[in-house]
């Protein structure tokens, strides 16, 4: 396999796998290097990490939680033994900087870099595994969509009408997610209140500041469906989303990921989406529409307090 960047910022990668141009990211890479808190260099090439704060998590479990992101500017995905000695020498200073400060660490892990997982192995001794999340993409393969029968109205939905409803939609999200199981239910420390996380997350963009775009179903005038969406340049997330319960078997979840992925493709963008390792049944409906999976994150929490 040839030696691509990686780096941990959806919409660059995207841009690059979707492209299949990679030497705008390796130099963004290149060009970060300063901004890293460690880096190694071998043969004019960078493998560093960057940590920085959760101000979400730190506001809500009143403690300090910190993200640790990895990029490396040209990494072989299968094992190089010079290249597992530059991981090991990464990962030193990684542990290092690890036990230097009592502090919550959450590690995004690139699944797909062997001698990245190796490396870990060898300092790890009280990592909890709190799961994985796989990113898919839609390079613009024009898969005929399906289209959204009359007993339903989908559409992005102006402030006006998200405020007005912002009870509803409210109420929508915390019986969806309620019995979710993601990355904060698996640890014992972030467990009780992880379900406050995304009905914050959702919070947090119905209000005039955000400058998400918000998708509701509806379906007999009530809304039984939203997705947030999150558009850049190049591309667009789709953040998060949720169905109601009382609607299963509609196929509105498809529709609405159908209705997204129209509105990327009107505008020349690449459309992404991620979901934990075991959300078969998004991956499933994703792989339906057109959409790739092209990088997993491992997600490795490190309790340092």
């Amino acid at each position: 396999m040839a030696k691509v960047p990686y780096i941990d910022d959806l919409f660059l990668m995207g841009e690059a796998f979707g492209n299949r141009r990679y030497e705008k990211l390796h130099d963004e890479i290149i060009n970060r290097k300063a901004s890293m808190t460690e880096y190694v260099e071998w043969n004019g090439e960078v493998f560093g990490f960057l940590i920085h704060d959760n101000g979400v998590l730190v506001k809500l479990y009143d403690m300090p939680v910190k993200v640790v992101r990895f990029f490396f500017s040209c990494v072989d995905t299968l094992h190089e033994e010079k290249q597992q000695q530059i991981m090991e020498e990464l990962f030193a200073k990684l542990e290092t900087r690890l036990k230097s400060e009592k502090v919550y660490y959450q590690l995004r892990l690139p699944g797909h870099v062997v001698d990245a997982m190796k490396a870990f192995q060898k300092i790890t001794d009280k990592g909890i595994f709190c799961g994985g999340t796989t990113y898919y993409s839609d390079e613009g393969v024009r898969t005929i969509l399906p289209e959204v029968p009359e007993y339903l109205q989908i559409y992005f939905a102006n402030k006006e009408e998200l405020l007005a409803n912002r009870e509803e939609v409210l109420a929508l999200a915390r019986d969806s997610f309620r019995e979710y199981q993601g990355q904060y239910h698996i640890s014992g420390v972030t467990d009780m209140k992880a379900g406050d996380i995304y009905e914050n997350w959702i919070q947090s963009e119905l209000t005039e500041e955000s400058e998400k775009k918000i998708l509701l179903a509806r379906k007999d005038n009530k809304i039984v469906g939203f997705c947030i969406l999150h558009e850049e340049e190049t591309g667009m997330d789709w953040e998060l989303s949720a169905v109601s319960d009382k609607c299963r078997g509609y196929g509105i979840y498809k529709l609405m990921a159908s209705e997204l992925i129209r509105y990327a493709n009107k505008r020349n963008k690449f459309f992404y989406s991620s979901t934990q390792l075991d959300n078969y049944i998004s991956q499933r409906t994703w792989a339906s529409l057109g959409m790739k999976p092209f990088y997993t994150i491992y997600n490795i929490h490190y309790d340092m307090r």
